[in-house]
């Protein structure tokens, strides 16, 4: 996988970039130990990257010509695996992560 061109300070510190409706939710996945502590992240100015299990999950606001309201996660080869609206909690979306990793074990 390529290196990341972005941290998550850089990423915290300019507001998320586009995924700004997305900051808090962001912020939520990514200090929660059971997410951190088995799955890597790389942050890029348009993506972010979720691998874990040997699978790779991309998180993209703007996907395929959609607002910024929208977030949608992908999969390794590009398909569409789930979109969420800005509104759904992070909780929500939490959920999604870790079940759509464990579901590869």
């Amino acid at each position: 996988m390529r290196r990341g061109t972005k941290s998550i300070e850089e990423y915290l510190t300019n507001g998320g970039w586009s995924s700004h409706l997305f900051l808090e939710t962001a912020k939520t996945l990514l200090t929660d130990r059971d997410i951190t502590r088995r799955t890597e992240f790389e942050y890029f100015r348009s993506v972010i990257y979720l691998r874990s299990q040997g699978k790779l999950l991309k998180a993209y606001v703007h996907h395929n010509g959609r607002s910024k309201e929208y977030l949608t996660f992908t999969d390794e080869s590009g398909s569409e695996v789930h979109t969420f609206h800005y509104t759904t909690p992070a909780l929500v979306i939490k959920r999604f992560v870790i079940d759509y990793f464990s579901e590869l074990l």
